[in-house]
C-alpha cells in the first residue's frame, strides 16, 4: 500500500472487478486509459 495525506493507493482485489469493468467500459474514458473496445467480465475471470 502507498498513501500520502491525499492518496492512498493498494493492489486490486477480486471485489474490485465490478467497478473495474464499469471504468474501462465508458466509451468517455477510454482516451485516458488508452482502451479501444469493450471488455467482458469472461476476459477478467483471471482476477
Amino acid at each position: 500500500m502507498i498513501q500520502n495525506d491525499e492518496v492512498l493507493l493498494r493492489a486490486v482485489e477480486p471485489g474490485d472487478v465490478d467497478l473495474l469493468y464499469d471504468w474501462e467500459n465508458r466509451m468517455e474514458l477510454w482516451p485516458v486509459s488508452n482502451t479501444l473496445a469493450p471488455f467482458s467480465k469472461a476476459s477478467w475471470s483471471g482476477m
